[in-house]
C-alpha cells in the first residue's frame, strides 16, 4: 500500500502573548523539516514508541526562530520500513530522497516516515512546537510556542489494491474536499475522538496532488497536535507531509466546524478566572457557540486528573439546574459513571470515565438525541465551577471543551481558574495621565512630509518634540508644537499639526510630550515615505492581495525609464527593477513569489532623485 500524506502550513511574521506562551500567527509560510536538521534525541532513529526527534529552525518568524518535537506516540500492525527501491543515506523515520519504487515527488522539506504494515495498522505522531535553541537535553522538552492559523494540506489518501488509507485530525475549524469526484469519506471515530478522513478506493494513484485524494484542514491556535496515519489492510505505506503553501488545482467545497469561544470579549477561545470561595463562570461574553447546524451530539470536558487537589470539594455547577447530586457534578470520580440535571426543560446527562490520567465529562441529551444551538449555549453559559473546602489547594485547574456535531468537533477551548485565598495586594496609586492621544499619523503632501494628532485629554501638558529618526532608535528633535490647552489643561479635542520641510524620502517619526515640570512621555512610532508629484503615477495594482504576481498599471507622459523599488512594511528594500516604459497606460507585471506575507510599497525613481510612494499591496 502507498499512502502519501501532505501536510501545508504557513506562518507570519506577527507574535503576542497568553498564558505564558507566544503566538505566531500563520499566514502561508514554509516550514522545512530538513534532514540537515533532525537530530534523534531518543529512542532508535525516532522509530521507537516514545522516541522524540528534533527538527530546528523548521521556521524564522520576525527573527524568531522555530523548532518542532516529533514523538512517536504509538504504532501498531506492523513497523517503519524503508521502501521498495530506496535511495542510501535515507531512514524510514523520515525518508529524505525523491523517489522510490512506488513513490515520486518527495522533497527533503517534507516529513516522510515509511512502513510495512503485516494487518491493518496505524502511526500516531505528535508535533510540538518550540522557541529555536530551547530544546533542553535532560527533560527532552523546549518552550512552547502556539501556530495561529494553520492550513494543513493532506494528500494521495488512496489505496494499493487491496487495502485503503486514512488519516484522522482533531481541533481544526474548517476543512476542503474536492467538489465532484473525491475518493474521501468522512466519519467521527470514537476511539481516538478525532475525525477521520478515509480512501473509498483501494487503487494507488501515483500522482501526489490528485486532489481527488486531498483533503483540506484549518486551525486557529495551535501548540501541540496529534496526527493518526494508517492502514485498513497490509503493504507498504509512504506518509508525505508537506508542511507549506499549496493552492488547489481544481473547485473544492468548504466545511466549517462549530466555533466554541470560551470568552469573546478577547482573541483566541479561551477564558479564565480566579478565585478563592466563589463559583466562576466557564464562559464569559456573548454567543459563546456558533457556527452550528443545530445539531449536537456531545459537549465534551477534559482535564487532568490530578489536577483536583481537593477532591470532593471542587466541582462544576450548572446554574439554574434541578436534579442530580444537588444539582453539582463533583471532578474527583476515579470510576465511570453518569448523572443528571435539568436545565431550561431540558434533562441533560453527564456521562463521567477516567482513562490514562484523563478524566473526562461528555454532556449529552438524556435518552439520546441531539442538542439544538440554542440548548448547547444554554449549558454552557449555566456550568460554574466552585471549590468549597474549608483549606484549598491553590494551584490552576485547566479544562479543555469543545462541542461535536457529527464527524466534526469544534476547535478545543481552554478555560483556566486559578484557586488562590492569598490576600490581595493593595491597589496601586492612581496614575496621572498628562495627555491621552489619539491619531497621530501623516501623510506626504506636496514634498514634505505632514504630521497630524489629537489630544482628548491634558494636563500639566508644555507641549510636544516632534523627533525623527531614519533607523527607528535614534531620533533628532526637528521642532516643537506648544500646547493648545490653556494652562496646559484640556478635557476636549485638540488637534495639532506639523510640517516637515526637510524629510527625504522615508523617516520614522515621533512625538515626545513634555510637561511644565519637565517630566516626558512618548509617543508610538510611524513610518512615512515622502513623494514628489511627477510625470508618472500608478493607477491600480491587481490583483490586491496578490501571492505570486502583480500587475502594476503605470500612466505615463513622457517615455522614460523608471527604478522600482518594492518595500516592505519596516521600510527596508526587498526587490528592485528597471524597466523603461512607453507614454501612456501601460501594465506591467512583477514577480512576487519570493516576498514573505505582509504590507508592502512601492518607490519609483524616475529622472534624478525623483520619487512617488505609490499604493500598497498585501502579499499572503
Amino acid at each position: 500500500m502507498i499512502y502519501k500524506l501532505l501536510i501545508s502550513l504557513s506562518l507570519v511574521a506577527c507574535t503576542f502573548s497568553t498564558n505564558a506562551q507566544a503566538i505566531y500567527d500563520v499566514n502561508f509560510g514554509t516550514l522545512s523539516f530538513l534532514a540537515a536538521n533532525m537530530t534523534f534525541k531518543t529512542g532508535t532513529n525516532g522509530t521507537t514508541v516514545g522516541a522524540k526527534t528534533l527538527y530546528t529552525n523548521v521556521i524564522t518568524i520576525g527573527g524568531q526562530q522555530i523548532d518542532c518535537i516529533v514523538t512517536t506516540i504509538s504504532i501498531s500492525g506492523g513497523n517503519f520500513s524503508l521502501p521498495s527501491g530506496p535511495s542510501s543515506g535515507t531512514y524510514p523515520f523520515d525518508y529524505s530522497a525523491a523517489t522510490a519504487t512506488y513513490m515520486s515527488s518527495n522533497a527533503n522539506r517534507f516529513f516522510s516516515p515509511t512502513f510495512n504494515f503485516t494487518a491493518a495498522g496505524s502511526c500516531k505522531f505528535s508535533f510540538q512546537f518550540i522557541l529555536g535553541g530551547s530544546y533542553n537535553n535532560s527533560t527532552n522538552t523546549g518552550t512552547n510556542v502556539i501556530l495561529k492559523n494553520l492550513q494543513i494540506n493532506s494528500y494521495d489518501i488512496d489505496g494499493n489494491g487491496s487495502a485503503s488509507q486514512y488519516n484522522e485530525f482533531g481541533g481544526f475549524y474548517c476543512s476542503s474536499l474536492k467538489t465532484t469526484s473525491s475518493n474521501i469519506s468522512v466519519s467521527y471515530n470514537s476511539s481516538t475522538g478525532l475525525t477521520k478522513y478515509s480512501s473509498i478506493s483501494n487503487v494507488n494513484t501515483p500522482s501526489v496532488t490528485d486532489p481527488s485524494n486531498r483533503v483540506s484542514v484549518l486551525y486557529d491556535f495551535i501548540s501541540t497536535f496529534e496526527i493518526v496515519l494508517g492502514s485498513t489492510g497490509s503493504g507498504e505505506n509512504y506518509y508525505f507531509l508537506d508542511f507549506s503553501n499549496t493552492a488547489w488545482s481544481s473547485p473544492a467545497t468548504q466545511t466549517c466546524n462549530p466555533s466554541l469561544d470560551l470568552n469573546t470579549t478577547t482573541g483566541g477561545l479561551n477564558n479564565e478566572d480566579t478565585t478563592c470561595s466563589n463559583t466562576v463562570n466557564l464562559d464569559f461574553g456573548a454567543t459563546n457557540y456558533s457556527n452550528s447546524s443545530g445539531s449536537v451530539d456531545e459537549v465534551v470536558l477534559t482535564f487532568t486528573t490530578s489536577l483536583i487537589k481537593n477532591g470532593n470539594y471542587e466541582m462544576l455547577i450548572p446554574s439554574g439546574s434541578s436534579g442530580g447530586l444537588s444539582d453539582t457534578i463533583g471532578l474527583a470520580f476515579s470510576t465511570n459513571s453518569n448523572e443528571t440535571f435539568t436545565l431550561g426543560g431540558l434533562v441533560y446527562q453527564a456521562q463521567k470515565s477516567v482513562s490514562a490520567g484523563v478524566s473526562t465529562i461528555k454532556f449529552v441529551k438524556n435518552g439520546g438525541g441531539k442538542l439544538t444551538t440554542a440548548q448547547t449555549e444554554t449549558l454552557l453559559d449555566a456550568l460554574q465551577f466552585q471549590n468549597t473546602a474549608s483549606s484549598k489547594t491553590a494551584g490552576v485547574r485547566t479544562f479543555d471543551i469543545k462541542a461535536r456535531e457529527v464527524s466534526f468537533f469544534s476547535p478545543t477551548a481552554t478555560y483556566n481558574v486559578t484557586v488562590d485565598c492569598a490576600a490581595p495586594p493593595p491597589p496601586p496609586p492612581p496614575i496621572m495621565l498628562p495627555i491621552i492621544l489619539y491619531n497621530f499619523e501623516g501623510k506626504s503632501h506636496m514634498g514634505e512630509i505632514l504630521l497630524n494628532w489629537t489630544t482628548s485629554f491634558e494636563g500639566n501638558n508644555s507641549g510636544f518634540f516632534v523627533e525623527r529618526s531614519k533607523d527607528a532608535i535614534t531620533f533628532e528633535n526637528i521642532g516643537f508644537v506648544n500646547s493648545l490647552a490653556k494652562n496646559g489643561n484640556s478635557n476636549r479635542p485638540l488637534n495639532y499639526s506639523f510640517l516637515d520641510k526637510t524629510a527625504k524620502y522615508g523617516n520614522y517619526y515621533r512625538l515626545t510630550q513634555v510637561d511644565f515640570d519637565g517630566k516626558k512621555s512618548n509617543s508610538k512610532v510611524i513610518y512615512l515615505i515622502k513623494f514628489v508629484e511627477e510625470d508618472i503615477h500608478i493607477e491600480t495594482i491587481f490583483p490586491n492581495p496578490a501571492r505570486n504576481l502583480i500587475n502594476v498599471t503605470f500612466y505615463n507622459t513622457n517615455e522614460q525609464n523608471i527604478v522600482v523599488h518594492f518595500i516592505n512594511q519596516f521600510g527596508s528594500v526587498v526587490s528592485q527593477e528597471s524597466i523603461s516604459i512607453k507614454q501612456g497606460m501601460i501594465n506591467s507585471p512583477f514577480s512576487i513569489s519570493r516576498f514573505m506575507p505582509g504590507k508592502y510599497y512601492i518607490k519609483v525613481f524616475a529622472g534624478i532623485q525623483k520619487t512617488q510612494l505609490v499604493k500598497s499591496f498585501i502579499v499572503y
